[in-house]
C-alpha cells in the first residue's frame, strides 16, 4: 500500500510540476528562444488538437509546410497555421496561412517580422488544464489539492521516522541501563574468588 502511495505522489508531484511550469512559461512574454502557447481553436485538427499546449522556437527562415505562430494587429491572441505560400513584395517576405482544417486560406498574409516562431513539439490537451489553473477554482483543484496530498503524505513520513529513531534511541537506553548491574555481579564474584598468588 506504502509503495502504490509512493508512485501516485510521484505521478501527482510531477504532473503539478509539469503545470506549473507550462504556467509560468504560458503567462510571460515569448523569448528569443522559445515561446509557449494554447491552442484555442480546431483550425489545426487532426494534427494538432484543441486544448494542446505548442511549443515554438523562432527560426532564421520559414518556407512552406512550417506550422508556425504569429501575431496580427487588433488582435491579442496569436494565430497557429500552415504556411501554404511564400511570396516577396517590395522586398518584405510574407507568408500565406491556411488552418489544416480550414477550407480557405487566411485573408491578411504575414510578414517575418510578425512570426513568434516555428512549433515544435505539441502536447495534446494539457492547454486544457493550463486554463483552468488561471482561475481560482481550477488553481485550487488542479494545483492545491494535489500540492496538500502531497505534502501531507510528507509529514506522515516524517513522524513515522521520527517515531521509528524516537524507539531506536529508547531501546539504546534501556540496554545500556542493563549493564552496569552485570558489571557490578562480576567484580562480586571476583571479590568472593580472588586468584591465588603466584609462586
Amino acid at each position: 500500500m506504502k509503495k502504490v502511495f509512493n508512485i501516485i505522489s510521484w505521478v501527482l508531484f510531477a504532473a503539478v510540476a509539469v503545470l506549473a511550469i507550462l504556467l509560468i512559461a504560458s503567462t510571460g512574454k515569448s523569448t528569443n528562444k522559445f515561446s509557449v502557447k494554447v491552442v484555442l481553436s480546431p483550425s489545426m485538427e487532426p494534427n494538432i488538437k484543441t486544448g494542446s499546449v505548442i511549443i515554438t522556437t523562432p527560426s532564421k527562415e520559414y518556407q512552406i509546410g512550417d506550422v508556425i505562430t504569429y501575431s496580427r494587429a487588433g488582435n491579442k491572441i496569436p494565430i497557429t497555421h500552415r504556411i501554404v505560400d511564400v511570396s516577396i513584395e517590395n522586398g518584405t517576405q510574407y507568408f500565406k496561412t491556411k488552418g489544416d482544417n480550414n477550407e480557405d486560406p487566411d485573408d491578411a498574409k504575414v510578414s517575418k517580422i510578425n512570426i513568434i516562431g516555428k512549433v515544435r513539439w505539441s502536447i495534446p490537451y494539457i492547454g486544457y488544464g493550463l486554463n483552468a489553473v488561471k482561475n481560482p477554482i481550477g488553481f485550487a483543484v488542479i494545483i492545491v489539492v494535489p500540492a496538500t496530498i502531497l505534502i501531507y503524505g510528507e509529514v506522515i513520513n516524517i513522524k513515522k521516522e521520527l517515531e521509528r529513531m524516537a524507539a531506536e534511541r529508547k531501546k539504546k537506553k534501556v540496554a545500556s541501563a542493563g549493564d552496569p548491574p552485570k558489571r557490578r555481579e562480576d567484580n562480586e564474584e571476583k571479590k568472593e574468588n580472588p586468584e591465588e598468588p603466584k609462586v
